[in-house]
């Protein structure tokens, strides 16, 4: 079974990893509360950025975007009718190939 890594554990793993950001933290004296303010200041703005239909290119991450998926037939697979499926907006995240490849390494 996959384990789900918490906001709060995220962000006290990210304070104590010797990264970008833990220097950051260590330099500026950042807290845990500050690093939770950050992590959703970029959340909020990369929800408006896509929802407004800009493609947001994250180093490292990926690439977030949004994308219409046109209007089609479903079909119900109990009654066998078909469904009229309007079209939609749906978010898209293509992962970044560094991204990939850390978890590739771990994976093997």
């Amino acid at each position: 079974m996959r384990e789900i890594m918490k906001k709060a554990e995220f962000i006290a793993k990210a304070a104590a990893k010797p990264s970008t950001l833990a220097e950051a933290a260590s330099q500026k004296a950042l807290t845990q509360n500050q690093i939770d303010l950050a992590l959703k200041a970029l959340t909020a703005a990369l929800q408006e950025a896509v929802a407004a239909g800009e493609r947001v290119d994250l180093p490292g991450l990926g690439v977030f975007e949004r994308k219409t998926r046109s209007a089609r037939t479903a079909r119900n697979p109990q009654t066998g009718d078909q469904i009229p499926l309007d079209a939609k907006n749906v978010p898209v995240v293509r992962l970044a190939k560094a991204l990939k490849d850390a978890v590739a390494a771990t994976s093997a």
